[in-house]
């Protein structure tokens, strides 16, 4: 429900979840925003809110990063 939410938000670009192939205990979550505003009222979303209030349980022991395209 929160990917397919998520989508049809303003200003999300991309919004994946893919598993390594070597590991399917591995997660990587793709978000892909049109700026910074977007990025802030997704964060405010209530299924944004529903996942983030479950991310300690579900990341447990995981290494979590936020990256940025190279030149922005």
């Amino acid at each position: 429900p929160t990917a397919a939410a998520t989508r049809k938000e303003a200003g999300c670009l991309a919004y994946e979840f893919s598993t390594s192939a070597d590991d399917p205990a591995e997660v990587l979550l793709y978000e892909r925003w049109a700026g910074l505003d977007a990025l802030a009222a997704h964060l405010k979303q209530p299924h944004t809110q529903a996942l983030l209030a479950k991310l300690p349980e579900l990341a447990a022991g995981t290494k979590l990063s936020v990256r940025k395209p190279v030149g922005e």
